[in-house]
Parts: C-alpha cells; structure tokens; sequence
C-alpha cells in the first residue's frame, strides 16, 4: 500500500517563519506540503516559491485556490513558472468558495466553475491552444509561452459530493475535507 503524508500550513505567519516550518515539515519526512490559500493572508503562491528555493524534495501546491479570485489562465501561469523553479515538485489543490465571503464576492455555479477552470488550466498546461466557450471562464486562443515540461497534479479539495464527483472525474487527487 502507498501512503502519502501531507501537511498543509495555514500561513498566519510570517513568510520566514513559514519557510522554516516548511523545511521542517520536509526533514521529519512528509510528501507533500499545501499552502492555504486564505484571503487577506500572506499570498500562498508566493510562499509556494520562498518553499520551493528553501526545500528539495516536498511537493509544494495550494490548499484550495479558487477560480473566483484567480483567473484560470492566471493559475496555470503561475503554475508553469513555479513548476519550473521548483524542479516539477508543484501541485494545484483547487476548489470554490472559501473566503469569498470576505470580499463580499458571490461565486454562482461552484461545479460548473470548478469544471471549467480545470480543463482550462489543464489544456494550458499541457501546452495546447485552448478555445474554452465556457460560460464563466472562456478562454480565446490561449496559450502559455512557456508551459511546464513536468505534468502538474491538480487536487480538488472539498466536502461537498458533487464536487467530489467532479473531482473522481478530472482531478488527479480528490482530498476529502472535514471542519473540527
């Protein structure tokens, strides 16, 4: 049996104190480490970079990001780049919905939308030219000058059955989620 350790941080610190834990975290042996993506929170992407300069074998990704406040394009951009900075040790955990009410920010349709970004950021990628007519994220002859060499792992990250649905579906890794 393969069992992978997985520690997410929500990082409510700061980038040094989160770059230290992370190294931490990769010495006692875990696989992977997430970042929360939590809004008005130290940007968990650019962590994901700090972590990736300051470890070598933890694959580093998002613990979940969103479609509603990171464009899908935008995403895989940031993937590719922090794909090739880190060696190919990334993954995306994605999904909707939290902290947008924070920012008073309605996110209509979660499965649609999670759907949509997914095949969008996959396609991307992947290095294709996407033509998404997609109903919250189209996309119009996109294409990413420099997509990653390595394949990214996307996770879906959630509690919800349709979206776990979804995530059976295109996800990589379907992370079941629970509160306390």
């Amino acid at each position: 049996m393969f069992t992978t350790l997985e520690a997410e941080i929500s990082p409510g610190m700061s980038p040094a104190a989160a770059v230290g834990l992370a190294q931490r975290v990769e010495e006692v042996g875990f696989d992977r480490l997430g970042i929360s993506d939590v809004v008005f929170w130290p940007d968990c992407f650019v962590l994901q970079s700090l972590i990736a300069d300051a470890t070598e074998r933890i694959q580093i990704g998002s613990m979940v990001t969103n479609p509603y406040t990171r464009h899908p394009a935008v995403l895989a951009g940031m993937l590719a780049t922090l794909q090739e900075v880190s060696g190919g040790r990334m993954f995306l955990g994605i999904c909707v919905g939290a902290g947008l009410e924070d920012l008073d920010i309605d996110y209509p349709r979660p499965v649609r939308a999670l759907r949509e970004a997914i095949v969008g950021i996959r396609a991307l990628l992947a290095g294709e030219v996407v033509e998404l007519d997609a109903e919250l994220f189209p996309m119009r002859d996109a294409a990413l000058i420099r997509p990653p060499i390595e394949p990214v792992p996307i996770s879906v990250g959630t509690r919800s059955r349709q979206i776990m649905q979804l995530a059976g579906e295109l996800a990589d890794i379907a992370l079941v989620g629970a509160r306390h």
